[in-house]
C-alpha cells in the first residue's frame, strides 16, 4: 500500500537548535518556560501518489538554571494530521507525532557543551476504502542520545555561535495489517536498527534595545546533517520530526551578551542522509519576563525541501 522510501527521521534536531528570545541577565539565575505551536510538512508516498501532510501541534519546554554555570531542561511535543486521497483510490493517511526529553548544558567562558536525550513515537495508519480496503497501522519508537560543543560570543549588538554535534539513535518499526474478512491476512513485521550521526551549525542574530526592557532579537541560523553509520529509521518509513532534542533551544553568542533562548520549535525532517536546513527567526520581547517569537525553516538539499512554522510564547522567572 506504500512504497518504502529512503526518508529520514533525524532528530539531529538539535534544532540543532532554536535560536531563541527570552534576554536575562548573563550572571543570574532565571527559569523560563515556553509554549509553541507550529506546522512542519511531511510526505507520504502512496503507490500512485504522494500526500502531503502537514502535522501541527503544541510544544512545551522547561529551563531552569541551577547556577550561573549549569542548565537543564525538559520539552514535549505533540503533533497530528490526516489526509485522504478521495477519488478512486479512496486512501486515507493518519500521522501522530510525540516526542519529549530532556538536556543538561553547561557554559564555561564562551564555550558551551550540552548532552541530551529524547524519546519519539510516530504512529501512522494508512486505510485503503474503494473495492480493496485494508489498513496498514506503523508505530515508530526511537530512542536518541547527543552531544554537542560550541562557541559563541558577540560584538556590539550582534550575536554569533557555532557548534558541532553527534547524535545515536536506535529504532524500532512495528507495522500491522488489518485485511476484510474472508481475505488472506498479511504477516506484522518488527525492524530494528541505530545510527549514527553528525551536526553543525552557524547561526547570526542581532538585538535591537528598546526602551521599558522591550527588544527586538532577529537572525539567521545555517545547520547541516549527515549520517556516519548505521540506517536511519525512514528507511522503513517516511516520517516526519521535530527539532526538539540534542542540546535543547539555545541564542546565538550562548550565554554572552545577555541573551538565552528560551524557544522551543518545530521542524521539518529531511528525506536524505546528507542535508541541511536554513532558519529565520525573530523576537520581541514584551517586557523583562514575556517574550513572542516567530521562526520559519526550509531544507536544504533533501528530497522534498521540507518547510516548517513555530510561533512561541515565552516566560522568564
Amino acid at each position: 500500500m506504500k512504497k518504502i522510501e529512503k526518508n529520514s527521521h533525524k532528530r539531529l534536531l538539535s534544532l540543532t537548535l532554536l535560536l531563541g528570545a527570552s534576554l536575562t541577565s548573563v550572571n543570574s539565575f532565571a527559569d523560563s518556560l515556553d509554549l509553541a505551536y507550529g506546522e512542519l510538512e511531511q510526505h507520504v508516498e502512496l503507490q500512485n501518489e504522494t500526500l502531503l501532510l502537514k502535522p501541527s501541534g503544541l510544544s512545551l519546554f522547561f529551563s531552569h538554571d541551577l547556577n550561573p554555570d549549569w542548565n537543564i531542561s525538559a520539552f514535549y511535543q505533540s503533533m497530528s494530521d490526516d489526509k485522504s486521497t478521495g477519488a478512486l483510490l479512496d486512501v486515507g493517511v493518519d500521522v501522530d507525532l510525540n516526542t519529549y526529553g530532556g538536556n543538561v548544558n553547561y557554559y564555561q567562558d564562551n564555550w558551551f557543551f550540552s548532552a541530551g536525550i529524547s524519546m519519539s513515537d510516530d504512529e501512522q495508519q494508512i486505510t485503503a476504502g474503494g473495492t480493496r480496503p485494508g489498513r496498514r497501522d506503523e508505530d515508530t519508537s526511537a530512542l536518541s542520545l547527543s552531544t554537542s560543543v560550541g562557541y559563541g560570543d558577540s560584538q556590539g549588538n550582534w550575536l554569533y555561535d557555532i557548534s558541532l554535534g553527534l547524535q545515536y539513535s536506535d529504532w524500532e518499526v512495528d507495522t500491522d495489517f488489518d485485511a476484510p474478512p474472508g481475505e488472506n491476512q498479511p504477516q506484522g513485521s518488527t525492524t530494528s536498527d541505530n545510527s549514527l550521526g553528525v551536526n553543525t551549525s552557524v547561526s547570526l542574530g542581532h538585538y535591537w534595545s528598546l526602551a521599558d526592557n522591550r527588544g527586538v532579537l532577529a537572525g539567521a541560523m545555517l545547520s547541516w546533517s549527515y549520517i556516519l553509520s548505521g540506517d536511519t529509521v525512514s528507511d522503513s518509513q517516511n516520517t516526519g520530526g521535530a527539532r526538539l532534542g540534542g542540546e535543547g533551544p539555545r541564542s546565538p553568542g550562548g550565554r554572552t551578551g545577555g541573551s538565552r533562548g528560551g524557544t522551543s520549535s518545530l521542524s521539518a525532517t529531511s528525506g536524505d542522509d546528507n542535508y541541511g536546513q536554513f532558519l529565520m527567526y525573530i523576537s520581541y520581547d514584551l517586557n523583562s519576563s514575556w517574550s513572542l517569537s516567530f521562526d520559519t525553516a526550509t531544507e536544504i538539499a533533501s528530497d522534498y525541501s521540507e518547510q516548517s512554522w513555530s510561533l512561541n510564547l515565552g516566560y522568564t522567572f
